[in-house]
C-alpha cells in the first residue's frame, strides 16, 4: 500500500465513519462493517465475533470467493453459529484479551511462542484455504472490548505493515458505531420489555399468558414487513401491539373471567375495554404511544363495519388495527383459553378465510398463510410455559 493508496483509504474511512455511525440496527451495522472492511482492505473474507457472557459469539461473516462459488444463502446456511471460549489458545480469544491487533501471514507457520494455534476445521468443511489473517480488537476509548474483527486472505497474499494503521482506524470507527448500536438495541429491548409487561397486566386478569402478547405482537410486525411498510412503522407496531387490550384492566372480573356466554349488557361493558385502553394510553406526543392508542381503539373493528367501538369499516379503520386484528384473532384461535381448547391449524385456516373480506381486510389472511412457516416459528420461540399456565389458571 503506497502513500497515495493510504491517503485514499483514509479519505474513504471518513465516509465509512459517517455511514456506520448513522446505522443503529445491530445486524445491519455488523454486515456493513464487514463489507466495508473487505472493500477497504481488499480481503476475501471477514468475520465479527462479539463478547457474549464468557465467550466470543461468532456473529457475522462474509467471504467473496465462497459466496461466489456456493451462493450467498448456501454459504450462510453452512456457517454454524458457535461461541469461542474467551481464552488465549484461540487467535480471536488472544486478541480480545490482549486488546491488540495480531497479524499472521502464514497460518501454518504460527510463531511457536504464541499461545494460540490455527484450526483447519472451517477450511475442511468449506473446501477453503486460509492463508493469512489480520485480527483486530473492537474496543471503546475506555478500553472496553466489544468483540473482534478478523480479516481473511489479503488479495496481495499478505498483510503488510502499511495496512495496519488503516485497519486500526477502521476498527476504532467500527467500535464506536457498535457501542452506539448496542446501546440503542438495549434501549429498544428495554422499551419492548416494558410494553410487554404492561400488556401482560391486562392479560393476567384475562387469564392469558405473556406468550400470547409476544406472539401476536411479532405476528403483527411480521405482517407489516410483508406488506412492505416502513421499517419505522414495523418497529413501532411491535411496541404498540402488546397494549391492544390494556383497557381490560378496567373491566370487572365477573365479566372478564366469566366462563360462560356474556349477557347483552355484559357484552356492552366488555366492549368498553377498547375505549378504556384508548383513554389510558392517550395524552402524550410519543409516536409509539399514539400508535398504541390507534391499535387499542381499532383492533376490534371489522372490515364490513360490524365491529366496535365505532363501527368503522374498510379503510376507515387504521392500518395498524387491521393488521393487529389478524394477528390477535389467529393467536386466540391457536391458543387454549379458559372457555375453549386450541383449534388445529386447519380449523384456524378455515375460520380465518371465512372472515376475510368480512372481519379482515381482503388479502391479509392470504398474507398470513403465505408466510405460515415464519408465523409458526414464533410458537416455538414463545411457548406458554407450565408455570405460566398454572399462574394464569388460578
Amino acid at each position: 500500500m503506497d502513500i497515495q493508496q493510504r491517503l485514499t483509504a483514509m479519505e474513504r474511512l471518513v465516509e465509512i465513519g459517517i455511514m456506520l455511525t448513522a446505522e443503529t440496527k445491530l445486524d445491519r451495522l455488523l454486515d456493513n462493517i464487514i463489507s466495508e472492511a473487505r472493500s477497504l482492505l481488499n480481503v476475501d473474507g471477514a468475520t465479527i465475533y462479539l463478547i457474549h457472557n464468557d465467550g466470543l459469539r461468532f456473529q457475522n461473516t462474509q467471504s467473496a470467493s465462497l459466496e461466489t462459488r456456493m451462493g450467498s444463502e448456501t454459504f450462510q446456511s453452512k456457517v454454524a453459529p458457535h461461541v469461542v471460549p474467551l481464552t488465549r489458545d484461540s487467535m480471536v480469544g488472544y486478541v480480545a484479551l490482549e486488546g491488540e491487533a495480531e497479524v499472521v501471514n502464514d497460518v501454518r507457520s504460527i510463531d511457536p511462542k504464541k499461545p494460540y494455534r490455527w484450526s483447519d476445521s472451517f477450511d475442511v468443511a468449506m473446501g477453503y484455504r486460509t492463508k493469512c489473517l489480520l485480527t483486530l480488537p473492537l474496543k471503546l476509548n475506555d478500553g472496553k472490548i466489544l468483540g473482534v474483527l478478523q480479516l481473511v486472505n489479503a488479495a496481495s497474499g499478505a498483510f503488510d505493515e502499511a495496512m495496519l494503521p488503516v485497519a486500526r482506524s477502521l476498527a476504532s470507527t467500527a467500535s464506536a458505531a457498535l457501542g452506539n448500536a448496542q446501546l440503542a438495541d438495549a434501549l429498544r429491548e428495554a422499551r419492548l420489555d416494558t410494553v410487554m409487561r404492561l400488556g401482560m397486566c391486562a392479560e393476567y386478569r384475562d387469564k392469558e399468558t405473556s406468550a400470547h402478547i409476544h406472539r401476536m405482537a411479532h405476528i403483527s410486525a411480521l405482517l407489516a414487513r410483508k406488506l412492505l411498510l416502513s421499517e419505522v412503522f414495523c418497529d413501532n407496531l411491535l411496541l404498540a401491539a402488546p397494549m391492544h387490550d390494556v383497557g381490560k384492566i378496567g373491566i370487572p372480573d365477573a365479566i372478564l373471567q366469566k366462563p360462560g356466554p356474556l349477557t347483552d349488557a355484559e357484552w356492552e361493558v366488555m366492549k368498553t375495554h377498547t375505549l378504556i385502553g384508548g383513554k389510558l394510553l392517550s395524552g402524550t406526543d410519543d409516536v409509539v404511544m399514539a400508535l398504541s392508542v390507534e391499535v387499542a381503539l381499532s383492533h376490534h373493528e371489522k372490515w364490513n363495519g360490524a365491529g366496535y367501538p365505532y363501527g368503522k369499516k374498510g379503510e376507515e379503520i387504521p392500518l395498524s388495527g387491521r393488521i393487529v386484528a389478524v394477528a390477535d384473532v389467529f393467536d386466540a384461535l391457536m391458543s387454549k383459553r379458559c372457555y375453549k381448547e386450541a383449534f388445529t391449524l386447519s380449523q384456524v385456516k378455515e375460520i380465518m378465510f371465512e372472515g376475510q373480506g368480512q372481519h379482515f381486510q381482503p388479502g391479509f389472511v392470504d398474507l398470513l398463510f403465505d408466510n405460515i412457516d415464519d408465523v409458526l416459528a414464533l410458537y416455538t420461540k414463545y411457548k406458554d410455559t407450565h408455570d405460566e399456565r398454572e399462574l394464569f389458571s388460578g
